[in-house]
């Protein structure tokens, strides 16, 4: 099992907010995800996917809960 299940919301280093859609057992920090806000907030234009094992610039932070979405509305 994932520290970030498939499905959480999480932010990265970036600034960035993303959802997890493929988790690796050797890898339970770097999971695969697709980019949901850029770091200024704004929504992606188009879906990006992320292999943080690939990409050693971003790491995740933390999760991000549901009231970020709940706020903008």
């Amino acid at each position: 099992m994932s520290i970030y299940p498939v499905g959480s919301m999480v932010r990265l280093n970036s600034g960035e907010v993303a959802v997890v859609i493929r988790s690796h057992e050797r890898a339970l920090i770097r999971p695969t995800l697709r980019m949901i806000l850029d770091p200024r907030g704004d929504y992606y234009p188009e879906a990006q996917e992320v292999d943080l094992r690939k990409d050693r610039k971003r790491f995740i932070v933390g999760p991000v809960g549901d009231d970020l979405f709940l706020k903008r509305y």
